[in-house]
């Protein structure tokens, strides 16, 4: 898998396919920026609008979190702030961004930047919301917004004995959905639901959150923009799609 991400091309339609990019070549201990012929880490960066990140939707602005606090961002850096600030921005009132899978996401990327205003009452409304969620066997909904959730517990370092209503956890609904080949939803799901349903499962299984499988990269050296990395001529490209985009959605 990391000789085949070494060099083959995939095709790029959105932020979210640069920032899924480049968290696989982290978690295999690729660099973003240098390891492969394509950068998938200035696209990232010169999405950025100084509101947000990409399109109007919240997933590109919260999956922007992980690489870039692990390739020579901070929360000292405008371009992590205003995102942070966007993401509690779309907060609803229940505490949610919509649905489990989103709101755990949220959580994740959240908890990487607890020092910023708003985060810490974010998380707290966020955690209320999923506690309403969770059912009497432990899951929330399906294996995929489990799985999800899981990862936001192991984000919060809370005990697992703080989410089994009816004394079951999370795992015990994920576990139940395991079949006797190893793969989680039944075998007469089709293969890619198996096939993402037991991927999501083993991070959170083994209660590893995103970051915590992604290697740390440094900036290069020359960089511009939003203290971010040098614009080429495919990112001022991305830049012009993003904007157009936005108009055209608002």
């Amino acid at each position: 898998l990391k000789n085949y991400l070494l060099t083959a091309g995939s095709p790029i339609s959105s932020v979210t396919d640069y920032e899924r990019h480049a968290m696989a070549l982290m978690a295999l201990g690729i660099n973003p920026y240098s390891g492969t012929p394509t950068d998938y880490v200035t696209p990232i960066v010169s999405a950025f609008d100084g509101v947000q990140i990409g399109e109007v939707i919240v997933h590109d602005d919260i999956f922007a979190v992980f690489p870039l606090l692990k390739t020579g961002y901070s929360t000292g850096d405008e371009i992590i702030q205003k995102t942070i600030a966007y993401i509690i921005s779309k907060q609803a009132s229940s505490g949610s961004w919509g649905d489990p899978d989103t709101t755990a996401a949220a959580i994740q990327a959240l908890s990487l930047a607890t020092d910023l205003s708003g985060v810490s009452v974010a998380i707290t409304q966020a955690k209320a919301y999923l506690h309403l969620a969770q059912q009497s066997n432990g899951g929330f909904s399906n294996g995929f917004s489990t799985s999800w959730v899981m990862q936001a517990i192991a984000a919060l370092n809370e005990s697992p004995a703080q989410w089994a209503p009816g004394d079951l956890y999370p795992e015990d609904y994920l576990s139940s959905l395991q079949q006797s080949d190893g793969g989680i939803e039944p075998t007469s799901s089709d293969v890619f639901t198996r096939t993402w349903a037991t991927e999501y499962a083993i991070p959170a299984s083994l209660g590893k959150t995103w970051s915590s499988l992604l290697q740390s990269f440094s900036k290069p050296v020359s960089v511009s923009g939003w203290g971010g990395a040098v614009l080429g001529t495919s990112t001022s490209a991305l830049i012009t799609t993003s904007a157009s985009s936005t108009a055209t959605s608002s």
